[in-house]
């Protein structure tokens, strides 16, 4: 997971520093690309063979269309447009007999969503930026835009693309539409009354919908009825291992149950990706409950604890759904060191029991401290609105 990081903020090298966003609500043109770029990167830094990229790419952006679409599905509508509609404030009139005033005209209130930010008198701002929002729509979307133009031209034929499209813009501010017209210009075949840069752009970037036709356009960048993923199929199998061995460990019979266990660990330690990993822990949650007897054999199997921030978040979200108290230092480890991806299991903590709330209270005392102050407020309105200090 890190070499996957270091390659997101290389690729912003390129995409961010060496060009950017003339409108900074199109930040899906520096983080979709960035989000594209660098699996790229880190399948040739590995070494990864075509099939198995493909494999992982597919994986990844099973993934990351659940991650999507939750997030669309809990934010509102204004939050999905990768363009945002520029709003213009309204100068107020000035008397014609002060050239003071004339000069420097007084800025009216800002038709905005936060009114705590000063706009200058008409100038066009950016919504998304006066109020942030925990979400990662503008990174999702963009990279399963890319990944469609990346799949319509053949995905090597697209990574040369790259490569002419920061020589062309390099140095300049560029809009989405820029983007997708330059497209078009290197591979003008594509070109058609239903692929093209303004049904791309109206379907992806200026629609906040979620359509039907966006959503299978989506799902057939990583479904193929025809070749199940042999990743998939591996989550899929050690599922049905880890739902018997919790069968058998109620019926008490662990010790049919422990063999079972630890041939999987093995097999899940030598042979899987991370995102394999991640996608497992997802399904386990989204379960039935299993006993803390499996849960704690899962975990001694395959150690979360020194495990990536990632895989770390999604077993403390287990570890919190099912009661699993054992590990529980794990989730104020991952609360304390990694605070930015613990905002959600905090407030799964303050909506928890009196133990969890306890932890809360804890974490809350120990990061407040040095916590990046954007993550503080947030975390400060969280525990007042769920009454964490009342007496």
């Amino acid at each position: 997971t890190m070499c996957i990081r270091l390659a997101h903020e290389m690729s912003h090298c390129y995409f961010g520093l060496l060009l950017g966003e003339s409108d900074w609500s199109e930040q899906w043109l520096s983080e979709g690309f960035a989000d594209y770029t660098e699996e790229r990167i880190f399948f040739r830094a590995n070494g990864i063979s075509p099939v198995d990229q493909e494999n992982r790419s597919r994986l990844t952006s099973f993934i990351r269309y659940r991650t999507l679409k939750n997030d669309m599905e809990n934010t509102e509508d204004f939050f999905h447009l990768l363009k945002q509609p520029t709003i213009s404030q309204p100068q107020t009139p000035v008397p014609a007999t002060s050239s003071a005033a004339s000069s420097t005209p007084e800025s009216s209130s800002s038709p905005s969503i936060s009114q705590s930010v000063p706009i200058p008198a008409a100038s066009p701002f950016v919504a998304r930026g006066l109020e942030p929002s925990f979400h990662q729509i503008h990174y999702l979307k963009g990279y399963f835009l890319l990944r469609t133009l990346a799949l319509n031209c053949g995905v090597q034929e697209f990574d040369m693309f790259l490569g002419k499209y920061v020589s062309h813009f390099r140095d300049q501010l560029l809009t989405g539409k820029d983007a997708l017209n330059f497209y078009f210009s290197v591979f003008p075949h594509l070109k058609t009354a239903t692929f093209n840069t303004e049904i791309l752009f109206n379907k992806w970037i200026g629609s906040s919908s979620f359509s039907a036709e966006l959503n299978q356009d989506i799902i057939r960048l990583f479904s193929d009825p025809q070749h199940k993923n042999p990743l998939i199929t591996q989550i899929d199998e050690a599922l049905n291992v880890i739902k018997t061995a919790d069968a058998l460990s109620i019926a008490k019979r662990k010790e049919e149950a422990v063999p079972m266990l630890c041939q999987l660990g093995v097999s899940i330690t030598r042979d899987w990706v991370s995102d394999q990993m991640c996608l497992m822990l997802e399904r386990i949650n989204e379960g039935s409950a299993l006993s803390s007897w499996t849960l704690d054999w899962l975990d001694r199997m395959l150690h979360f604890d020194i495990r990536n921030a990632d895989i770390r978040h999604r077993w403390c979200e287990i570890a919190i759904k099912f009661k699993h108290f054992v590990a529980f230092d794990q989730v104020e480890r991952l609360l304390v060191e990694d605070r930015a991806m613990g905002l959600y299991i905090f407030g799964e903590l303050l909506n928890g029991n009196t133990k969890e709330r306890i932890l809360a209270k804890k974490v809350y005392e120990i990061v407040s401290v040095y916590q990046d102050p954007q993550v503080k407020i947030k975390m400060s309105k969280m525990a007042s609105d769920a009454h964490l200090f009342k007496n």
